[in-house]
């Protein structure tokens, strides 16, 4: 299927395993260029040479890893076309949980999808 994503730079957090990976394997089946940011150093770079595409390992709760992971793209493929938000997990938080148990957990699962698409 030609989904017309040929030579587009594409991020994926959390794209080292599971769907994040899927995705990574599926725009570069399209002929996307890609990023993969994520905490998984041994999977990211094993699947970021599979894919001819580039790993950056990242916190990405902190904002200069996102930075980090943006600037890293734009020197690897000139511009960012597609962000796709992957990276994150279920901590179990409900409404048990303290406001500041809830705010870090924001900060750590949703935060960086803000600052990635700012940057």
């Amino acid at each position: 299927m030609d989904l017309q994503l040929r030579d587009k730079a594409v991020i994926v957090t959390g794209g080292a395993k599971g769907i994040g990976a899927a995705a990574v394997e599926s725009f570069a089946a399209e002929g996307a260029k890609v990023a993969i940011s994520g905490r998984s150093p041994t999977e990211g770079e094993s699947l970021s040479k599979k894919v001819s595409g580039i790993f950056i390992e990242a916190e990405l709760a902190e904002e200069s890893a996102c930075r980090r992971v943006v600037d890293e793209t734009l020197n690897a493929f000139g511009r960012i076309d597609i962000l796709v938000n992957n990276a994150g997990f279920n901590d179990g938080r409900d409404l048990k949980t303290s406001p500041e148990e809830f705010m870090a957990s924001v900060q750590l699962n949703l935060s960086h999808v803000y600052t990635l698409v700012h940057l």
